[in-house]
């Protein structure tokens, strides 16, 4: 607000400046040749007004010649700045949205990794996950997993059961160079390391075990935010595929889905003794 009505009045100003030096140039230039036809004025009188005048309507021109050019540079000097504070903020923009905006409420992170876990667990009561299996996950983030049990947390996971030779056989087709026991086991010691992160008996921790074969990690947050991550058909251990991080309050619509993938998975699993 306060740069356009300074914009305004320069602008006022620079029409008064016109109009004034146009009006003297007038005044002198009449004046100037008034004096050169009037023969009552003595020569010598005569020739000083006419020389002042001169001088004046030089230097007239000179004081317009630099104050519009002193209000150019100001200008090219105020475009310029202009364009390099949208440059900054187109810059900053672009930074913000690069390979994360795709629409309201949802984000895509090129890398499973680099979610930004801590911070959703932090500030969460209760977190549902659904996955084959969960291992550096835990140990990559024991610290807020830690405080999170600590402040009355709960986790339920729904995971492949480990005793169903045939599930298991699928998943360690993708799982190359793992043997399907190792697959197996690994699954079976997710609900252990939850409850080592914990550290505490008195954690709600729970672990239900499904038949049914699922191609996608799930973490939902409060029912307030999902992570969302496709399995990869192929892969040596380490998780590389993206991850949709969903707000589901904006996003209803998949707040709907998901509830009611893990409603479904929940009745078609069971617990396990081991």
């Amino acid at each position: 607000m306060a740069d356009q009505a300074i914009r305004k009045l320069f602008q006022a100003l620079d029409r008064l400046a016109s109009i004034g030096a146009a009006v003297v140039a007038v005044v002198l230039g009449l004046t100037f040749f008034w004096i050169g036809r009037d023969e009552r004025i003595p020569e010598i009188l005569r020739e000083f007004i006419k020389n002042l005048s001169v001088e004046f309507i030089a230097a007239a021109a000179v004081v317009s010649g630099s104050y519009f050019l002193f209000r150019r540079i100001n200008e090219v000097r105020d475009g310029q700045r202009t364009t390099e504070e949208t440059a900054q903020i187109a810059a900053a923009v672009v930074d913000k949205l690069r390979n994360t905006s795709m629409d309201a409420g949802v984000r895509l992170v090129t890398h499973f990794g680099q979610v930004e876990w801590a911070t959703l667990i932090a500030r969460s009561r209760r977190i549902d996950i659904v996955v084959h299996y969960l291992d550096s996950w835990i140990g990559n983030n024991l610290t807020p997993l830690g405080a999170f049990f600590a402040n009355g947390g709960a986790v339920r996971l729904l995971l492949p059961n480990f005793t169903n030779q045939q599930l298991i056989e699928q998943i360690e087709l993708r799982f190359d160079p793992v043997d399907q026991e190792s697959v197996a086991g690994k699954i079976e010691n997710t609900l252990r390391r939850f409850e080592q992160a914990a550290i505490t008996h008195t954690a709600r921790i729970s672990a239900q075990y499904t038949d049914l074969p699922v191609w996608y990690s799930a973490f939902i947050f409060d029912d307030r935010e999902l992570v969302l991550s496709p399995f990869e058909h192929t892969r040596k251990l380490q998780v590389r595929s993206p991850a949709f991080v969903i707000d589901l309050v904006v996003r209803p619509d998949v707040k709907a889905w998901i509830t009611k993938e893990f409603t479904h998975l929940l009745d078609n699993s069971h617990a396990l003794a081991f």
